[in-house]
């Protein structure tokens, strides 16, 4: 199927790792340009020389907690490639700790990470894709927007207003054929996963918690976003999608398993 993606402009935050780099190589395999925003300028520069397209792969380190360094960004993208088609809000960080040990600075922190910088993003882009006649704009919420988890109070509550700001801005940037939408990981086998799943014991109690029975692979999710960023979905808006292999679709998916 042809997802008619072919030289879109495209800004992936987090575009480097995990989830991110899978979804910068999914959209390069379209055919589209991508723009790997970071905080590492040396890993970059690897990944870029990694994926061997640097005539249609380029990496920015921004922080996208910084309205300026955002907007420099966008602008360097729009010299680039000539203009902003699509945008990944993909960009997180989860450093678990329970609310009497948490302390301002990180909650600060960490919610400017997870929440902020889709705010400022997404802001970011609205002229240029007013410009180029529409976009499609996807954000990282998480299953911890779903149902959270203990020692998780300041992630799960910056991934709720991630899905909350979603449908808002959906309905707000629809009249500019701007869409709107979040994407929801389950248990994918990312870096920020690994500490969690390399113990036997833990990870078989993870998969009882799935009724696929096992963790996803970034390159799932990365296919799902890809397809969506198409106008082969172009009546898809404000809604959050997950891609979790029916994590607590019953309450019980590992007694199937018995």
């Amino acid at each position: 199927m042809d997802l008619q993606l072919k030289d879109k402009s495209v800004i992936v935050t987090g575009g480097a790792k995990g989830i991110g780099l899978a979804i910068t190589k999914a959209f390069l395999e379209e055919g589209a340009r991508v723009c790997m925003v970071g905080t590492d300028e040396k890993t970059l520069q690897e990944v870029r020389a990694q994926v061997g397209q640097p005539d249609r792969c380029i990496g920015i380190r921004c922080d996208v907690t910084k309205a300026a360094q955002i907007r420099d960004c966008i602008r360097t993208v729009e010299q680039t490639f000539g203009g902003v088609d699509i945008l990944v809000n993909n960009a997180g960080v989860l450093k678990p700790a329970r609310i009497e040990d948490l302390t301002e600075e990180q909650w600060d922190h960490d919610m400017a990470v997870n929440l902020k910088s889709t705010f400022l993003c997404t802001k970011g882009v609205i002229e240029p894709m007013k410009r180029r006649g529409g976009g499609v704009i996807i954000n990282a919420s998480s299953f911890a927007a779903q149902i959270p988890s203990v020692g998780q109070s300041v992630y799960a509550a910056a991934k709720s207003g991630v899905k909350s700001f979603t449908r808002v801005s959906a309905a707000e940037l629809a009249p500019y054929n701007i869409r709107t939408f979040a994407y929801i990981p389950g248990v994918i086998k990312t870096q920020l996963v690994a500490p969690l799943i390399e113990d036997p014991q833990n990870a078989e109690r993870m998969k009882n918690d799935i009724a696929a029975h096992r963790f996803g692979e970034p390159s799932e999710v990365a296919s799902v976003v890809v397809f969506l960023a198409s106008e082969r979905a172009g009546y898809v808006s404000g809604t959050s999608i997950e891609v979790a292999g029916g994590k607590f679709c019953v309450q019980n998916p590992g007694k199937i398993y018995e």
